[in-house]
This record gives C-alpha cells, sequence and structure tokens, in this order.
C-alpha cells in the first residue's frame, strides 16, 4: 500500500471512530437522562417531600422495587442520585415557600381588610 493510501485509509477509520464514540455519548446521555426522570418518579412514590433527609431517602430509593428491577439505574452513579434528589428538593421548597407567602399575603390582607372595616363601623358609629 502507498503512503497515501494508508493515510487515506486512517483517516477513514478515525472518522468511523469519531461516529462511534459520539452514538456511544449520545446513547449514554440519553438513558442517564431517562434514569434522572425514572429516579424524580421513584422520589414521588416515596412521598418524599421538603422535610426529607438525603440518608433515608438514599436508602428508600436503594430498596425501592423500581430500582432492582430497573437496569438504568445501576448506570447512575451515587453522586447522580444525590443531585437528583437536590433538585427534587430545590423544587418542592421553592413551592412550599410560594405557597407559605401566598398564604401569609391572603392573611394579611384578610387582617387588613378587617381593620378598615372596623374603623368604617367605628367612625359611623360616632357620626
Amino acid at each position: 500500500m502507498s503512503s497515501r493510501a494508508s493515510k487515506w485509509y486512517e483517516f477513514r477509520v478515525i472518522a468511523r471512530l469519531r461516529v462511534l464514540i459520539e452514538a456511544i455519548q449520545t446513547r449514554a446521555r440519553e438513558t442517564r437522562t431517562r434514569a434522572m426522570q425514572k429516579l424524580v418518579a421513584v422520589f414521588k412514590s416515596l412521598k418524599v417531600d421538603v422535610l426529607s433527609r438525603w440518608r433515608d431517602t438514599q436508602r428508600a430509593v436503594y430498596t425501592s422495587d423500581m430500582w432492582k428491577e430497573d437496569p438504568e439505574f445501576r448506570e447512575l452513579a451515587d453522586l447522580d442520585v444525590l443531585l437528583a434528589f437536590e433538585d427534587f428538593s430545590r423544587v418542592l421548597e421553592r413551592n412550599y415557600d410560594e405557597h407559605h407567602r401566598r398564604t401569609e399575603m391572603e392573611k394579611s390582607t384578610a387582617e387588613r381588610k378587617a381593620r378598615e372595616a372596623f374603623r368604617v363601623r367605628e367612625s359611623s358609629a360616632y357620626s
């Protein structure tokens, strides 16, 4: 084989390897994304809330039937599970804070209206 032909062959092999590596990486990313979505479903089924602790949740996830039966979960690192838990907890905390803030605003509005109504009644009683 000539030097030119061997270079061409080498370039083709490298190009094929790049395509293969990209396909493997894409498949791994898709698998990880699906596993993370399933993990959120596991958190919901375990009724993880704002006050849930990582250690208790981790134990419950690893002993759950979904975790044991699904091979995609086995590809997740412990850090991935922890990050998913933190994201899920952050969303729950944000929802809880928003609900608490809305409740406090409604309460203060109701109190303000009651004070205004009292002032109106009181001023009309003296008139």
